[in-house]
């Protein structure tokens, strides 16, 4: 009895210059090869899919090894400023606690010169207020064009059907730029 196999037209594993000038070549580096029967081909395929696995998995340890590498960097490179750390807290007290004192003897000063301590309070609490609601007023007004500006991207963006990494890191470039200026 004649081979079925034998039978069968010859596989083509590249497209033909002739009949699709435009095809691209297919790399074959990564196909099986050719096998004489459907056990051959089945082991081929699991023997591939396990080495598949096994080379994702090493590349999934070697990805958590280098995130645990980077905190652990982050880690030595801020542990040299703890002692420090502790020096600059009590200098943040400190300085609060001195702007709080330079504030109350403002608030003293105005009330000896207008002949009223409560009175000096009053206006010292009053331009504080002022100053506070300008720099308020500025940030929102800020925090309104970086919002407009994110809309337009983001509008923008969804035209686009599939943005490219590329596109999106331009636009948070865009963005935090835009919140900077």
């Amino acid at each position: 009895m004649p081979d079925p196999l034998s039978r069968l037209p010859a596989v083509i594993d590249q497209p033909s210059p002739v009949l699709d000038p435009d095809a691209q070549r297919v790399d074959t580096a990564h196909q099986l090869p050719p096998h004489r029967d459907k056990l051959g081909r089945v082991t081929d395929h699991v023997t591939a899919l396990t080495t598949d696995v096994k080379i994702w998995t090493e590349l999934q340890i070697a990805l958590i090894e280098r995130k645990i590498e980077g905190v652990v960097g982050i880690f030595e490179r801020f542990q040299h400023l703890l002692p420090a750390l502790k020096l600059y807290a009590v200098a943040a007290v400190l300085v609060l606690a001195s702007l709080l004192f330079l504030l109350v003897t403002a608030g003293l000063g105005l009330g000896a010169l207008v002949g009223s301590y409560w009175l000096g309070f009053g206006i010292l609490t009053l331009v504080l207020f002022l100053v506070g609601g300008v720099f308020g007023y500025l940030g929102w007004r800020k925090q309104a064009k970086t919002d407009a500006v994110a809309a337009k991207i983001k509008e923008a963006q969804k035209k686009e059907k599939n943005p490219t990494r590329d596109a999106v890191a331009a636009t948070e470039r865009l963005v935090a730029h835009q919140s900077t200026v």
